[in-house]
């Protein structure tokens, strides 16, 4: 017997076993993959709420500022979403609400909106009342 024969000898019926054997390994493969990856404990994080009460309200103001501003109340609560870690390190010292006075113009009494600072893996769910009233008392 010639190699020459050997190889041809049958050649499709050799081909198709060679394709079908390695389609069988690969998806052997890959389910073994497959199966290891869904075997390993996945980590997921619980999301809380968390109400903060009394968040005090600072002001911005342009340097040398010389109005004197009130802003009434000056204390509101908010809901923070995340995870429950970033919700115990959240507190009246992380956590900032201002109202913007840089370009304070208009009457001696108006409502503002409230902007907060929170850190990134929080999510500021809502602010009780969203803004307060600001009275100018001196120019």
């Amino acid at each position: 017997m010639s190699l020459r024969n050997l190889i041809f000898h049958n050649f499709w019926s050799k081909l198709f076993s060679l394709v079908l054997a390695t389609l069988i390994w690969l998806a052997v493969h890959f389910g073994i993959q497959i199966d290891f990856a869904l075997s390993q404990p996945i980590q997921v994080e619980h999301l809380a709420t968390k109400q903060l009460d009394h968040v005090p309200i600072g002001a911005v103001v342009r340097p040398g500022e010389s109005r004197t501003f009130v802003i009434s109340p000056a204390e509101v609560s908010m809901v923070l979403m995340g995870s429950e870690a970033a919700l115990l390190r959240a507190s009246t010292d992380t956590i900032h609400l201002h109202v913007d006075l840089t370009d304070f113009r208009g009457p001696t009494r108006t409502n503002c909106e409230l902007h907060a600072d929170v850190p990134k893996d929080i999510t500021l769910m809502s602010i009780a009342p969203p803004s307060v009233r600001v009275e100018r008392l001196s120019q």
